[in-house]
Formats: C-alpha cells, structure tokens, sequence
C-alpha cells in the first residue's frame, strides 16, 4: 500500500513537472510573441509605441521607457547622452555633440497622482539646454510616420519646446505648452544612409527623437513603419546640410543649414532627407546623389541650392552641372526644384546710407533660373526655380532698419561663439530658420501669381499641407546686450588649443610629389583655411610652395583631406614644412595673415 501510494505520489510529481514546463514553454512563446523586434530582427513589427517615464505606470500595449534607460542597438531603443560613457555616441546619430565630461541626466515625473494612461506620465530634461535624445534601432533605408506628446514637467507650469528628428531637423522652435496640457505632433521620417567626402558611406540604422526646452518633457510616442512615402531629398553645400550641434544647445551658437529647417514648415506626410554636405557643388556632390538616387519615388521632390563652392568655375560651371541631376530626377518622375543660394553677410556688402546689400552670388541664382525656363520653354513640367538670394539680401536690410543701419545687426543670425567672431557665410539655427521660411513663401508667391504655369504646378504639390509655423527671431534680451557674441552667448564647452586646426600627415608618391593633407579640427574655429606646403633646398631656400586645391572647412568636424595639384616634390636632402592659413570667403579669396595650424615638419 505505501508502495502504490509512493509510485501514486511520483507519477503526480512526473506529471506536475510536465505540465511546469509544458506552462513556461507557452509562456516564453508568448512573451516572445508579445515582445517588441527591432531592426536587428527577422520579424520587425511595422509599429511600436512607447511610454515615456516610471516603469510600473505604463499602458498596456506600449513599451516603457524609463527616464535611466540608456540605448543600446541589442535592446533597440533608448536614450542617448547618459551615463559618463554617453558623450562617446557617434555624433552623426543625431547631431548633438558631446565633449569628455558632459553628461545628460533625465528625469521622470508623474502628471497626475494616480498615473493610468500612457500621457499621465512623461521623462523631462534637468536642464532645459540638454536635451532628451530618444532613439530607435531601425532599418536602413526605410520610412516611418512618427506620432509623439509632449507636455510639462511640471503639469503646474507652462512649457517652453523644442523638437527635432533625425540629424537636428527642426520640427517646433520655442513652441509655447500651456501649464496642464499636451501638445500631440505628427512627422514623416525617411532614415536613409548618406555618403561622405570625408568618411564615406554612414549606414543609418536609427530614428532620433530630441527635445529640449525649459520644463519640458515627452509622455509617448507611436513609430510606424511605411512602405513607402514621400520624401522632400535635400542637395547643397554647407549652408544647406545637416549640421552640429554643441552642448549645452544654444541656437545662436552653432552652424546650421536651411536643409535642417525644412521639416519645420513642409506638411506631415513628406519626409525631408538631406545628402547636403559642407564643400560641396554640384560635380562634387554627384556621389552624394548616387547614394540615394534609385530610391527615388515618383512624386518625390529633389530640393538644390548650391553656389558657395563654384569658387573656380563660377556660374557657368554650376550651370553645366544641373542637368547631370534633372534628367535623372526626371526619369523616375519626381519634381526638381533649383534654389537660389543665401547670400554672406560680410561688411564690404552693405551700404548704411542707402540700407542695401549687395549680392555676391546672384549669378548663380540668375543662371539658375535660366536653366528652368529653358526646360520649361521646351515642355518640361517637373522642375521649378525658387529664388533665397535676393531674399536673403533683402532680409538682412529688415535686420539693420530694426536693429542699427550696420553690417553687424545680421550677426545674431550667423554661427557665433562667446570670445570670438562671427561667421561671414553661415546661418545658425535661428537663421535657417527664417531661410526656410523663405523658401516656402517664395514658393507661395509663385503659385499665388499664376497656379496655371508648370513651375507654380510643382510647387503646389510641396506646398500641400504646409505648416503654419513662425520662424525664431533673436530677441530684445539678447540684442539690446550689444553687438554678436555677446554676454548672453554662453562659454563653449571646449578645451582651449594653441590652434584649431592640426596637421596629421603630407602624402607624397613614390617620386616625392606633394600628393594631399590630413588635417583635424580641435578647436573653434569661424573661417575657412587654406592648406600650404613648403620644400626647402638642402641650403635653406626656398625650393617652391604648394596651395590645396580644396578649402579645409570650419563647419566639417574632425578629420578632412585636401589635395594638391602640383609639380612640387621633396627630394631626399630637401625639407619640407606644411601650415594652414585663412582666407576671406569674398571673390578673389584672399590669404590673411592669421595661422591656422602650427608648423608641421616631419
């Protein structure tokens, strides 16, 4: 009896660990049926949401994310910036820069005292000047409609919001939360891997979220993956791409291209993907073209400003580079739209006594607009011209009536730093911020003047759905502390250098001809630079001097090469002696006295 009591026992033993395991193998099956895939995953969901702040709050269906949870491409999502360890992030994830030392510290906060939907919660900034960096661990190459709800840290207190996608890309500019509501935004974005002159092919494998601003914060967001969506593809030099920025963010301080600012006023179902680079025109940026050219989609619009580089082969040059675009454009039955180039704001342009500038690149725009009408007088329907020089120009007379009849009252809308000078030829955030503005008012001119010629016809579909937005103006506390930079700009984040540009080597071939330099950018620095190389006989003369072919340029960071078109070699008893000096970005541009590099000898 005991026996079969025992074997009893053991055989409900056997079967209660069958059905032990039976009930963790489904549960496991189900929690791997229910656990968000990213990019990373063979079974990619084509939709996540998130739920931004404490974890024990969180709404069914979504994921939470809590304010501590730093990113990593095994889990496929986070924040970026946190942890000692967060200012190693490649700056290109989403164009904040971090130095040693910095660190974004989060918060989270509950809205209402017994959180039970996914916005009664949210992760704010400690700082309004460090921003959130939210990002998502994605395919390369794919386009998603992005839903998020921002609101207050403090629901008592009115907030204060910035919000950017991808590389910086504007979307809301100091928009105004009123204490105890929420604001819900909708974006496209196209994640799309982007070529280099400098470091070649970036692999694009994440959707970047950022907010900053004073009492701000995020409660959720929705990512859906599309087939496929419009997309606005951004070409154009410097004052166009995708640029940095320090931090602590300070909108005045850093560089900025009107590319950036784009997706501040186009509508929420076209996507905006720069390929702009800094050096570029429109031979050299053919590379970035090819990068994404077959993705194109009918109904696509190609947006191209370029005129700043064309140093060398001036407005004819540029003219005969735009068809190698425009008729590819044209076979995959997008809209080409040529832009007229931002003009610089340099001194020697502006005349007080009558408050006008002069142009400096007005024949690109003039050229430009050539190239339209005569594609437009023999059928074309897909392309268009839209023009930011005289614009431009004329915007920075409005500046000087307002703020002084001078050259300087343009500053506060040009790349400044604290303790320096201010840039000749590059916007800032806020000044991009106008420029694009511009540009989808000029739009508006057009088709308001004639909705029935073809230029006005291609416009119209960009214009569809246009955002209502008002551009950033510098305001009375910042301009009335005098002339830009001043004490309102904060002290850059930096470690002071003797010089901010370094050389790292002189190439030559096997025959000893000065082939090209590698040069690195370790400190601020406002104006372009030009490379030199000197050879010295063996008794101390002069043997000739080599100039770079490429400006090496303030708004690329870290390594650039420039090359040399030369006879110049270095024989073996001979020796040789590389520097950087500046130049004015004016025609003729010419050498100043000021180094920018410290003498290398190798």
């Amino acid at each position: 009896m005991v026996k079969s009591m025992t074997s009893l026992f053991s055989s409900v033993g056997q079967i209660s660990k069958i059905c032990v395991r039976a009930i963790m193998i489904s549960l496991a099956v189900l929690m791997i049926i229910s656990a968000p895939a990213f990019a990373d995953s063979s079974s990619t969901p084509s939709k996540w949401k998130f739920d931004f702040g404490p974890a024990k709050s969180f709404e069914k269906g979504y994921i939470s994310v809590p304010a501590n949870l730093a990113y990593t491409q095994e889990r496929g999502y986070g924040f970026l910036g946190l942890g000692p360890d967060g200012y190693k992030e490649d700056n290109r994830s989403d164009g904040f820069v971090m130095l040693e030392g910095q660190e974004i510290k989060l918060q989270q906060v509950s809205l209402k005292s017994n959180p039970r939907t996914v916005d009664d919660d949210a992760v704010a900034v400690t700082q309004p000047d460090l921003p959130i960096r939210f990002a998502v661990n994605v395919t390369p190459n794919s386009y998603y409609k992005v839903k998020v709800t921002l609101t207050s840290a403090d629901p008592q207190k009115d907030s204060i919001v910035n919000l950017f996608s991808e590389k910086r890309h504007f979307h809301l500019t100091e928009k105004l939360i009123p204490a105890g509501t929420s604001l819900s935004y909708e974006f496209n974005v196209n994640v799309q891997d982007v070529y280099s002159k400098v470091t070649g092919t970036y692999v694009d494998t994440m959707l970047n979220i950022a907010v900053s601003g004073e009492n701000a914060a995020i409660s959720s967001a929705r990512v859906e993956q599309l087939e496929h969506g419009k997309t606005l593809w951004v070409l154009g030099d410097s004052t166009v791409n995708d640029q940095l920025a320090p931090l602590p963010y300070f909108r005045l301080q850093n560089y900025s291209g009107v590319g950036q600012a784009l997706s501040k006023y186009v509508g929420p179902d076209i996507a905006v993907s720069n390929h702009a680079e800094s050096g570029l025109d429109d031979y050299s940026s053919m590379a970035h073209f090819d990068q994404f050219k077959d993705r194109i989609q009918p109904g696509d619009y190609v947006f191209f400003e370029f005129g700043h580089n064309h140093k060398t082969d001036g407005p004819t040059g540029y003219y005969n580079g735009i068809s190698y675009y425009y008729d590819y454009v044209h076979s995959k039955g997008a809209e080409f739209i040529v832009v007229g180039p931002i003009d610089r704001h340099r001194a020697y342009q502006y005349t007080a006594a009558t408050n006008k500038w002069t142009s400096t690149l007005d024949g690109f725009s003039a050229i430009g607009k050539q190239y339209v009408e005569e594609k437009v007088a023999i059928g074309a329907t897909d392309i268009a011209f839209v023009d930011l020089n005289g614009p431009s120009l004329a915007w920075y007379s409005q500046l000087c009536e307002l703020l002084g009849k001078e050259a300087t009252s343009t500053d506060y809308y040009f790349r400044g730093v604290q303790g320096g000078s201010v840039d000749g030829t590059h916007p800032n955030d806020a000044g991009v911020d106008h420029f694009a503005k511009m540009f989808f008012e000029g739009a508006e001119a057009i088709v308001h003047a004639d909705p029935q010629t073809p230029q006005a016809k291609v416009l119209a579909g960009l214009l569809r759905g246009v955002r209502d937005e008002t551009p950033y103006t510098v305001p009375a506390s910042i301009t009335s502390l005098g002339h830009a930079p001043n004490s309102a700009y904060p002290q850059p984040y930096v470690t002071p250098v003797s010089y901010p540009l370094v050389i790292n080597n002189v190439y030559m071939d096997d025959s000893g001809k000065v082939l090209s330099m590698s040069v690195t950018k370790q400190g601020d620095l406002t104006t372009y630079g030009r490379g030199i190389v000197e050879v010295y006989k063996a008794n101390g003369e002069l043997k000739g001097t080599a100039y770079a072919n490429e400006q090496i340029d303030n708004t690329i960071e870290g390594t650039q090469i420039v090359t040399f078109t030369t006879d110049l070699t270095l024989e073996p008893d001979e020796t040789l002696k590389a520097y950087v000096m500046e130049f004015e970005d004016q025609p003729g541009y010419p050498l100043t006295d000021k180094q920018l590099a410290d003498f290398y000898i190798p």
